[in-house]
């Protein structure tokens, strides 16, 4: 991502992204940065639309990846 300074950095997906046909909002994880980043809220239209399934598609999987590592994960206790 670029901010409006030209500042560029990649943010860390969070697994609570909001995935629709017309509608996509992701959210980031706050790991290395000092404050909340907004989510980002994309809108189909019809040049985007090929981009946006893309996406959708892309997003699905690594939310079902990132629920399937929860899953996997003991707790220190049990250990």
């Amino acid at each position: 991502m670029t901010n409006k300074r030209g500042h560029k950095f990649q943010p860390a997906l969070a697994s609570n992204c909001f995935i629709q046909a017309n509608l996509i909002i992701l959210n980031f994880k706050r790991k290395e940065f000092k404050f909340a980043l907004p989510p980002v809220i994309l809108f189909a239209n019809v040049e985007n639309t090929d981009e946006l399934r893309r996406l959708r598609i892309w997003l699905r999987w690594f939310k079902r990846d990132i629920e399937n590592q929860e899953d996997l994960n003991i707790p220190d206790s049990a250990a």
